[in-house]
């Protein structure tokens, strides 16, 4: 019988953690593209709302495209039958970015277009969310306004200088509070080991910067959960803990109106068969556990208020958070809702966050419509 040393294991162990954590990370990366929201609340969307039609038995009805493809202007009689279903109008009718509404680009003033993206730009920023892969983002169509630098950049130009830099360098500036080198720790491979990230993505997350800690917290626990049961073959509390982690996690980032941690961990389960099998939420924990992930995610809020007394800043509830973050996040979790139920599912997310989280409001709705080309 062969003996091996424990340490010789958990070296191994390391090796492996780190190399799942780097795909687990890409795949919050692709999520961000698949779940962009930039993407689905773009005109391109549905193509065949731009083709001109005539319905005889109910309405002629002509949609015509302005120059800038973001203008419609619906000509034409309705039918008694189409009272009710949602209708694009001209742009001088819609509403202000203060008003009521649901869909940017159909339903804001084409003067307010500008002003939404400056705003979601900045609450991009206030919840860390730097993506640096502009470019390849905008290949996948997540950016409809490519005349727009900031918007085609999505800050990445507030990050892109300290990927240059040394890993050794980065925690030097991490250590005096620089969050900008903090997030970069997160997305540099050379250099940087788990604890690092684990350690920085924690600042960030008492700082308030959940777009990038969350997928990074989350990516590390699913990872050690998936490894812990490849060695073990069964399981054990230490996978539960982490799995459990993961749910706090998510669930934190979604009181805080921001969805990356969701994103983040339905792109990893759909590569994984393990997380939608005997590591499955739903098959780990009871329904009276599930129930607590919102407990246990206020007792996180309340470590990290404390932590956050220490830098003196703020308790998190009392962090103003813009109007255009719930617009971002009800079309966030609409895609969600329209493109990974099976998911959700499977892993039995609906028991967890049915009655909160995901609960269809009308603007999900409405964004489920439009992308089912009904709207």
């Amino acid at each position: 019988m062969w003996l091996v040393d424990k340490g010789q294991i958990m070296n191994k162990k390391t090796v492996l953690l780190f190399a799942a954590l780097a795909g687990l990370c890409f795949l919050t990366v692709m999520a961000f593209i698949r779940f962009s929201t930039s993407f689905y609340d773009s005109p391109h969307l549905n193509t065949e709302q731009l083709t001109p039609k005539t319905d005889t038995q109910s309405h002629e009805t002509t949609i015509v495209e302005s120059e800038n493809d973001t203008n419609y202007a619906r000509k034409g009689q309705l039918g008694v039958e189409e009272q009710n279903k949602p209708q694009l109008v001209s742009r001088n009718t819609k509403s202000n970015l203060e008003d009521s509404w649901c869909i940017a680009f159909n339903d804001l003033k084409e003067s307010e277009l500008f002003r939404f993206i400056q705003a979601r730009n900045e609450w991009d920023l206030q919840r860390g969310s730097l993506i640096v892969e502009a470019k390849e983002i905008d290949t996948y169509g997540a950016n409809p306004f490519l005349e727009y630098s900031v918007e085609s950049a999505g800050n990445a130009h507030l990050i892109e200088p300290y990927l240059t830099i040394s890993a050794e360098r980065l925690e030097e500036l991490a250590e005096e509070g620089d969050t900008f080198a903090m997030t970069a720790i997160l997305k540099k491979d050379d250099g940087v080991d788990i604890d690092a990230k684990r350690k920085y993505a924690e600042q960030l997350l008492i700082r308030g910067k959940t777009a990038e800690s969350i997928p990074t917290l989350l990516s590390i626990v699913l990872a050690e959960a998936e490894l812990e049961f490849q060695y073990e073959k069964t399981i054990n509390d230490y996978i539960k803990q982490r799995i459990n982690q993961a749910l706090v996690y998510t669930e934190f980032g979604l009181s805080q109106l921001d969805p990356s941690g969701l994103t983040a961990l339905i792109s990893i389960a759909e590569g994984s068969e393990a997380l939608q099998g005997a590591l499955a939420p739903s098959v780990l924990f009871s329904d009276k556990e599930l129930e607590n992930i919102a407990t246990n995610a206020l007792a996180l809020e309340t470590s990290l208020d404390l932590e956050r007394e220490k830098i003196y800043l703020e308790p998190i509830s009392f962090t103003e958070k813009p109007p255009v973050a719930k617009k971002i996040y009800d079309a966030t979790i609409a895609i969600v809702l329209w493109e990974s139920s099976g998911t959700i599912g499977n892993l039995g997310l609906d028991k967890v966050w049915a009655e909160s989280h995901l609960q269809q409001n009308d603007c999900m709705t409405r964004h489920i419509a439009r992308l089912q080309g009904e709207e």
